[in-house]
């Protein structure tokens, strides 16, 4: 996957909208906290914008994953949850 795929909304999408709040709800739970505590201590830096949500236009893309310098994204095209 390159970064072409990748956009950013100025005007997110209902399934953008869904896909961050299921991010900021994860990020409340204990075992997220939980793993980024531990990722921290290890000298990886989880920032604020480690976890997001992201639109994906390319074909069969998979839910989410890390990306190298990019953190963990999610593509709101698997999350059209209303």
């Amino acid at each position: 996957m390159t970064e072409d795929n990748l956009t950013f909304s100025d005007f997110p999408s209902k399934s953008l909208q869904n896909c961050q709040r299921i991010i900021r709800k994860a990020l409340l739970s204990p075992q997220v906290r939980f793993l980024r505590e531990r990722l921290e201590k290890s000298g990886c830096s989880t920032g604020d914008s480690f976890i997001k949500a992201v639109n994906c236009h390319e074909e069969g893309a998979v839910a989410a994953g890390y990306f190298q310098g990019q953190g963990v994204l999610l593509f709101s095209s698997a999350y059209s949850i209303y």
